[in-house]
């Protein structure tokens, strides 16, 4: 199939309020407004037609599969996507937030960990995987930490978790206190006898005079080839307050 691409010169920006009853632009259409969501406008006599096509000025729409028409009637791809699976705020009390939906739809998947904050102090934050059941065991996990703050990297290869940020920057629970994390998941496919990773970087922002913390961290699920389906955030003692915000992401 094949691909084009259209140089900026070609794309008209509309309002939503421009197009007509039946979808279609007008014969003119105005510069310097917002494009609808999802949307491109392509001036056909901008852009040289492929062999044995017929370019029309038309609106080009993603579809729900993220594909929208080529001037030749194919379907091209739309391949550079996060999509969204789940957002949760986690409630007051709660001893963990949990996220199924792990499978192999995507290959990668992106969690971002926004302002959240314990109800115990001083703690750290942990991750844990499900096949469907939680895995918790003595020896389920490896991980190491490092910090551009105190403290030299620390690690374990017998875990019963994995950990999110360096021992020397764990968590507190005062009010000007939070933990937001980006954390990446390369999920091998279930036919692979391969490994789950996880790898990312947590700061914790603490009061003004002290500064904020910083954690490099990755680790892995020791079993090869599990069929996971769900990941769980908790801390290491207690459970969360209701702050902040957790989003997971598929790559497209």
């Amino acid at each position: 199939m094949a691909s084009y691409e259209f140089p900026l010169s070609t794309v008209t920006p509309v309002a939503d309020s421009a197009l007509g009853a039946s979808g279609a632009f007008p014969a003119a259409v105005a510069q310097g407004h917002e494009h609808p969501k999802s949307s491109i406008y392509v001036d056909a006599a901008k852009v040289a037609s492929p062999p044995g096509t017929i370019a029309v000025n038309k609106l080009l729409e993603f579809t729900v599969a993220g594909e929208y028409p080529a001037g030749d009637g194919s379907l091209l791809t739309d391949t550079g996507r996060l999509i969204q699976i789940a957002s949760v705020v986690p409630t007051v009390s709660a001893a963990s937030v949990t996220f199924t939906g792990l499978d192999d739809t995507y290959r990668t998947f992106l969690v971002l960990i926004e302002k959240i904050r314990p109800l115990t102090d001083s703690v750290d934050l942990w991750a844990r995987i499900g096949i469907p059941a939680i895995q918790s065991g003595a020896t389920d996990y490896s991980w190491r930490a490092n910090t551009d703050t105190t403290g030299a990297p620390v690690f374990d290869t017998t875990s019963d978790h994995l950990l999110l940020n360096h021992t020397s920057s764990s968590n507190g629970n005062a009010v000007d206190e939070s933990v937001s994390s980006v954390i990446w998941i390369a999920r091998p496919l279930n036919a692979e006898p391969h490994f789950f990773h996880v790898f990312g970087k947590t700061i914790g922002d603490l009061p003004a005079a002290a500064g904020p913390s910083h954690s490099d961290f990755s680790g892995r699920y020791q079993t090869a080839g599990a069929n996971i389906d769900r990941i769980q955030f908790l801390w290491s003692s207690g459970n969360f307050s209701a702050d902040g915000r957790i989003r997971l992401f598929g790559v497209k």
